[in-house]
Order: structure tokens, then sequence, then C-alpha cells
């Protein structure tokens, strides 16, 4: 179950309780959804973005979870330094 939304509580303590504990990294102990990390090849880097997505209605006029999905993916990255 998702709940509270986009950074809400529920997400901030899996966070915090289960991979900050676990993996601890500069780049986690920033409490952001995206990050740029150096890529197993040097000089290179890896974005990533850890956002979800949940409509409500599932259905709806003009509703485009894809689109979505990828234009909030890209604005994490983007505003991520990617």
């Amino acid at each position: 179950m998702l709940g509270h939304g986009s950074g809400g509580t529920m997400m901030k303590r899996i966070i915090d309780d289960v991979f900050a504990a676990t993996y601890g990294s500069e780049e986690l102990s920033q409490g952001n959804d995206a990050a740029v990390l150096p890529a197993p090849a040097p000089g290179e880097r890896l974005a990533f973005s850890t956002d979800t997505f949940v409509v409500t209605p599932h259905f709806f006029p003009g509703g485009n979870i894809g689109r979505l999905a990828v234009c909030g993916t890209v604005n994490d990255v983007a505003t991520s330094g990617a």
C-alpha cells in the first residue's frame, strides 16, 4: 500500500528505517527521490529516479499515466543534474 503521496511520512519512514540504515550514503541522506551517481565505468554517471505514480480513479477522461510517469521521471533526473 502506498500512503501519503509523494514524500509522505510513510515513505520517509521506509527510507530512513530500511534503506538509509542499510545502505547509508551521501546521496541517500539528502532525502531526494532522484540522484546522479558515479557509474562503474570511469568518468560516467548514472541518473535515476524512484518516483511512483498512482492515480484515482484508474480511468478518467484525458488521463495518461504513461505520460505522467515519463514527465515526472524526466523532471526528477533533470533537476538532479543529469
